[in-house]
């Protein structure tokens, strides 16, 4: 069993699709924690509507690439997830493998750590909430070291939408 964290966005109905990726993943892999859900403006600043973001850690056996290509990708393809229309384009969902336990892992389609890590604070932000001590693998840096470089500029805290989330699905 890994530690696993997985981070979940979403700009097209945003709060009907974080909750039913949730739901979805409680079924497998399993959720242990919900990490404060974020809103947050498009990468590069493209012209589209805020994201909802945040990060959920799981602990799971599944490893790593059938858990991105036959779980996360089966989920974000039944939540309506098309990925035909660019790396950045507007999205119901989509979830990504940021860590799995201390693996190291570059094949192709697959990294982990996932490599955006240092450039989205609603990443750093979210996993430094979930676990203040974590290390990411392969970087030889500590979560709160990276975030001691960021600024949760930009990132409105959605706390009411967070609590109802827990509270549904029984998170802490």
């Amino acid at each position: 069993m890994a530690d696993v964290y997985l981070s979940l966005g979403s700009n097209l109905e945003p709060e009907k699709n974080i909750r039913s990726a949730l739901r979805e993943l409680l079924r497998s892999p399993g959720i242990a924690e919900l990490s404060t859900v974020y809103l947050t403006s498009p990468v590069r600043g493209m012209n589209q509507p805020d994201f909802y973001n945040c990060v959920v850690r799981c602990n799971t056996a599944i490893e790593p690439r059938e858990l991105k290509f036959a779980v996360l990708r089966e989920i974000e393809t039944r939540l309506g997830r098309r990925r035909a229309s660019g790396r950045y384009a507007p999205r119901t969902i989509d979830i990504d493998l940021v860590i799995y336990g201390e693996e190291c892992i570059n094949q192709r389609r697959l990294h982990v750590p996932d490599p955006d890590i240092r450039h989205r604070p609603f990443l750093v932000f979210c996993l430094l909430e979930l676990n203040g001590r974590l290390s990411v693998p392969c970087a030889n840096l500590s979560i709160a070291e990276i975030a001691s470089t960021m600024s949760k500029k930009g990132m409105k805290p959605l706390e009411r939408y967070t609590a109802e989330l827990r509270k549904e699905f029984g998170l802490p």
